[in-house]
């Protein structure tokens, strides 16, 4: 049972680590490890030949990294809108649950993709379109989870949701930033871009894990 404060704990300081949410999250994680296995790199639109592609140094991440921002301030507004105590009533959320799988899995498919195409250095690799694959599908994981977070019967539930989602969010920012620095073209931050990118996957994985299921 969590402890007497978990509900005033879980609208404040929703996205620290705390060990419990981590434990419950890993009993949950061997239900979702099939659903990754057979992830596929997101087929990208081929663009014309006469339409260059972007560059690093082509990219707006000011206004990218203020994307991503604003996605965490509307989680965090959607905690703290939430009652101080769980509701009694139960809301179907199956809809979203499949929403949240599908999303899930266009998200880390986007990000098999970026890890893909940034070792190929000799292509002509549509960053822009790859970084808006990787953003739209973050945004769709995020809005689901709100909702799913808005009909949850559970503060505790929604804590952990909500946990998860932000550390996704968070390791998407740490993407972007070791994608701006790569206009430096620094081998040593394109080995700190492939390790933040596969924590991304894996903070994907970890958020569907608190799915719950019946």
């Amino acid at each position: 049972m969590p402890p007497k404060n978990a509900n005033k704990y879980a609208k404040t300081n929703y996205s620290s680590p705390i060990s419990l949410i981590d434990t419950y999250s890993s009993r949950r994680r061997p239900i979702v490890n099939n659903t990754f296995e057979d992830i596929k790199c997101t087929e990208l639109r081929k663009l014309p030949e006469n339409e260059s592609a972007k560059k690093f140094e082509q990219i707006n991440f000011h206004e990218i990294n203020e994307r991503v921002e604003n996605l965490r301030k509307k989680l965090e507004k959607t905690m703290n809108d939430l009652p101080n105590q769980s509701p009694k009533k139960s809301f179907d959320s199956e809809n979203e649950k499949a929403e949240l799988i599908r999303e899930s899995r266009k998200l880390a498919g986007a990000c098999k993709t970026m890890l893909t195409e940034m070792h190929d250095v000799g292509s002509d690799n549509y960053w822009s379109q790859i970084i808006n694959e990787v953003l739209v599908a973050a945004e769709g994981v995020t809005q689901i989870t709100e909702r799913m977070i808005q009909k949850s019967n559970s503060i505790f539930q929604a804590q952990l949701m909500a946990a998860k989602t932000e550390q996704m969010l968070k390791s998407l920012l740490e993407v972007l930033q070791s994608m701006e620095e790569m206009q430096t073209k620094d081998g040593d931050n394109m080995k700190l871009l492939t390790a933040r990118s596969t924590t991304l996957t894996a903070n994907v994985r970890q958020l569907l894990s608190t799915v719950p299921y019946a």
